[in-house]
């Protein structure tokens, strides 16, 4: 029966299986729990995605991206690392399989400049081009290649939106239709797992390659050096004309409908850099130099780091 499944013409570019196989395959092998896992090359880096499925339920439990550099004889360790602490944040009452079902690996993935490579291939696709919950709208990235396709926040995440859902505002200089800023990584994975439990939906943070082809433009990108244009005052704030963050939203969108990827504030990302406790963020914000809001520039800084210039938007599959 696992031989037949291999057989299936269901294969996804790059050798890898979607996740309907791998549920078929683990409750053949009676298994819980199947992590599954891949490696992307971007930028002189790997890029390691791992996430667990449920069998019973197919549903993904967890998922998470790190990244290391390339040419690292440690990728075994890291993967391994990633698994122990994904298993650890299970809840207790799942069962962790004794040995996981084995999954295939992509081998690493040479990037095409307009096609920065992700972890899943994509089929023609007719999801609505937007998703409202609540008062957040994301926009729908189609897929190209290796990237499947997601849902990203038109704008970034409001003091409003957070106040609603976390009952506080962190933020430094306060304004509803502000993005909100001075949260960490941990913050706002805080403030997603609250906005899950009181939508029943799964929003995450963008992983750093969505972002990134999404502020290009995805498939539309007509490959500008900021987000939607190469003039950053058309698209962004920055300390050059402004001296506060501004209500999302106020500059052109770039290709994709999709607002203030470049300044205004930096958006944390969801790769984790689990040897250093690292997470990365990318855009720039509006004490930021032009160079620093062009679509490539990013940093990485302690999970628990926040800045008056750093917030985050929100993803959904």
């Amino acid at each position: 029966m696992i031989d037949r499944i291999f057989e299936e013409n269901r294969f996804q570019a790059g050798g890898m299986v979607d996740d309907s196989q791998i549920v078929e395959m683990g409750r053949l092998l009676g298994a819980n729990l199947a992590f599954v896992s891949s490696i992307t090359a971007l930028d002189g880096n790997y890029f390691i995605s791992g996430k667990i499925i449920d069998i019973q339920t197919a549903r993904i439990e967890k998922q998470q991206t790190t990244e290391t550099q390339r040419g690292s004889r440690d990728l075994v360790v890291v993967v391994q690392n990633m698994i122990g602490e994904m298993i650890r944040q299970q809840p207790t009452t799942t069962a962790v399989p004794a040995t996981p079902p084995v999954t295939p690996v992509a081998p690493p993935v040479t990037p095409q400049p307009a096609q920065p490579p992700s972890q899943t291939a994509t089929t023609a696709t007719t999801q609505p081009r937007m998703l409202n919950v609540g008062d957040i709208e994301l926009v729908y990235v189609e897929g190209s290649g290796l990237i499947a396709g997601f849902y990203i926040g038109k704008y970034e995440v409001t003091q409003a939106q957070w106040q609603a859902i976390m009952g506080n505002n962190p933020s430094k200089i306060k304004g509803d239709n502000l993005p909100v800023h001075n949260v960490s990584w941990n913050d706002a994975q805080a403030f997603i797992l609250k906005f899950n439990e009181t939508t029943g939906r799964n929003f995450r943070l963008p992983t750093r390659i969505e972002w990134t082809f999404a502020a290009k433009g995805g498939n539309k990108s007509r490959g500008f050096k900021y987000s939607g244009s190469n003039n950053i005052d058309e698209v962004g704030w920055y300390k050059k004309n402004c001296s506060r963050p501004q209500p999302v939203g106020r500059k052109l969108p770039n290709e994709l409908g999709i607002h203030d990827m470049s300044g205004n504030v930096s958006e944390w990302c969801l790769n984790k850099n689990i040897i250093t406790n690292q997470g990365g963020f990318w855009g720039g914000g509006w004490k930021s130099s032009r160079r620093n809001t062009r679509v490539i520039a990013g940093f990485w800084r302690r999970l628990n780091y926040h800045h008056h210039a750093l917030g985050f938007r929100l993803a959904h599959d």
